[in-house]
């Protein structure tokens, strides 16, 4: 009777260990997918900041660059919906 609860014990605590592994990748997976999604996300913010200033520059219009970078934002928004809405 000892071994088979020995066994068993054996058994759960190495599944409690795996499960432990599973969870640890996981979480640093999802730390470093979080990280680099911010860190595009703030490069992106960055780039079309700064061609929004240059278009408006260039075309010597106040805020004619802030509003072709966003047409152009919605436009490839719409074309991303487009391209996934049969995916869900």
């Amino acid at each position: 009777m000892g071994s088979i609860l020995n066994s068993m014990q054996s058994l759960v605590g190495s599944a409690f260990d795996s499960l432990q592994r599973a969870t640890d990748v996981f979480t640093r997976n999802l730390a470093r997918r979080a990280f680099l999604y911010f860190f595009v996300f703030l490069g992106s913010i960055f780039i079309l900041t700064g061609l929004a200033r240059f278009l408006s520059i260039e075309y010597g219009f106040p805020g004619s660059g802030e509003i072709v970078v966003g047409v152009g934002i919605l436009v490839l928004s719409f074309v991303i919906y487009a391209l996934t809405k049969n995916d869900s």
